[in-house]
């Protein structure tokens, strides 16, 4: 018999949710990286790259808010509450939140790339492929690239390992399936 509260039940569903939704997309991205590179869906591996980041935010955000802003204390205080109850594994989302906030302000990203990067450097936007496989000699600006080779993920200054953050999912969704079903 589960004996949990309603209310956890359905967060840490929803949590779980969330999980799925994130190592899924990952999934689905490995499944479109594994084709030949003249096959790749530029716009199917990007479409699972922002759906990961946007489950995986949230996931971040379900876990920990950010305690700075004070309109914000009682989920604070609520998600704490759930991790400390739940004995919820300790695991570290906020760069991949960061990275989901990258599209918040997608346009100024774009603009203030665009117009920042010197006109001797090659503008690359949706790259895929090892990020030293490219023309020597020759200076590139990213302002999203996928690392096929060492599976890290970057937009503009900021990057993520979607090995580990794939692993850190499986390890949180376990637990809250364990929780679920007692």
């Amino acid at each position: 018999m589960n004996r949990l509260n309603h209310n956890d039940q359905i967060y840490l569903s929803e949590l779980l949710t969330q999980c799925k939704f994130s190592t899924r997309a990952i999934f689905y991205l490995e499944t479109a990286l594994n084709e030949d590179f003249d096959k790749y869906d530029i716009d199917e591996v990007w479409y699972h790259v922002q759906m990961f980041l946007v489950s995986v935010g949230n996931v971040s955000k379900m876990l920990y808010s950010n305690p700075s802003k004070k309109s914000l204390k009682k989920y604070v205080d609520h998600h704490s509450e759930i991790a400390r109850s739940h004995n919820l594994p300790e695991l570290d989302f906020k760069n991949e939140l960061l990275l989901r906030n990258y599209y918040e302000h997608y346009d100024e990203k774009l603009v203030d790339w665009l117009e920042g990067t010197p006109p001797n450097v090659a503008k690359m936007l949706n790259n895929i492929g090892p990020i030293d496989s490219f023309i020597g000699g020759m200076s590139f600006s990213y302002l999203k690239h996928l690392d096929t080779s060492s599976k890290i993920l970057h937009l503009l200054d900021r990057s993520i390992n979607l090995s580990d953050t794939y692993n850190k999912l499986v390890i949180l969704e376990e637990h809250i399936e364990k929780i679920l079903s007692e």
